[in-house]
């Protein structure tokens, strides 16, 4: 909103300051208007936008700041605020479709340990409610610790690692990490203003396994030796062979923009078709897993 909102004052004639300060306004109350909070200050005092952003960098895609200062250093501001609320609408989707695949089922199994505490305290005894609401926040907090393990040390490598090699976790997780790196490159890539091996740091930013997102930057690595971008992406094994060669046909017709546009949407389209597909199957595994252990509680109160 508002990418669209100062997009719509930048290609206009009004004080861009002034429509600054408006568009603002209604993100009042939040974190991000929270870090933006001296924004205007900073730009009326001679900051660049891109440098006013920086406090609500935390609230951003990484591609914001860097597509931010490429408009300012092009002249095409407006350009690169439409281009961010297009791109953001597009990650949008297919980001939330990933967030539910593990919220919902985890929602499920809150309710279900909820519930069996419930039924402890109706059925059985306050002392029993209580010992068996201990086990389940027991419980709980081990998976969290084991969750923690994996993303917040070494591990997770490893692990990232393992999920991309299993037989039917692997391709999900490609397509996972491919539609916002490709999304990212052919947003950067049309805007300007920087080096093909920025754009890939950027955009690898955005991969949020370790593994996929060592081999997209391999690429960067072989750019600064001076390879083509064909061949540096070559290097990433991650990337099928038709992908790579729409990235060399891309190169080839000087449409390398399109050709990243196309490997994005491509790699979305059947990414959102696979959730729609695994999403409803895993929520009924989960909800069968936990009706299970919540009748076998029942039956056993009752006997």
């Amino acid at each position: 909103r508002f990418s669209h909102d100062f997009a719509t004052c930048a290609g206009s004639s009004a004080d861009l300051t002034r429509g600054l300060e408006l568009c603002l306004k209604p993100l009042a109350g939040t974190r991000l208007g929270s870090d933006w909070s001296g924004v205007v200050s900073s730009v009326r005092s001679g900051s660049s936008l891109a440098d006013a952003f920086r406090p609500g960098e935390r609230c951003l895609p990484p591609f914001y700041l860097p597509v931010v200062s490429a408009g300012e250093q092009s002249g095409r501001l407006a350009e690169a605020f439409h281009f961010l609320e297009s791109h953001c609408n597009l990650l949008a989707g297919p980001s939330a479709a990933i967030r539910n695949l593990w919220l919902f089922p985890i929602v499920i199994m809150l309710c279900g340990s909820l519930l069996r505490v419930i039924l402890y305290l109706v059925l059985g005894s306050f002392a029993e409610a209580v010992s068996m609401l201990i086990q389940e926040v027991f419980s709980w907090r081990q998976l969290l610790v084991i969750v923690a393990i994996v993303m917040l040390t070494p591990v997770r490598y490893f692990f990232d690692q393992v999920r991309l090699s299993l037989p039917l976790i692997g391709p999900f997780e490609r397509k996972i990490s491919l539609h916002p790196f490709f999304r990212i490159m052919a947003l950067m890539y049309s805007v300007g203003g920087h080096r093909v091996e920025e754009m890939i740091r950027t955009a690898a930013a955005s991969v949020s396994n370790h593994a996929a997102r060592l081999e997209l930057l391999k690429a960067a690595t072989a750019i600064e030796q001076q390879e083509s971008v064909p061949d540096a992406f070559r290097r990433v094994s991650i990337l099928s062979d038709a992908e790579w060669l729409t990235i060399e046909t891309g190169e080839l017709s000087g449409t390398l923009e399109s050709a990243f546009e196309q490997i994005s949407e491509d790699t979305g389209a059947s990414l959102t078709a696979k959730i729609r597909y695994i999403e409803p199957l895993l929520l009924r595994i989960v909800m069968f897993i936990v009706g299970l252990s919540v009748v076998s509680t029942l039956l056993g109160l009752m006997m």
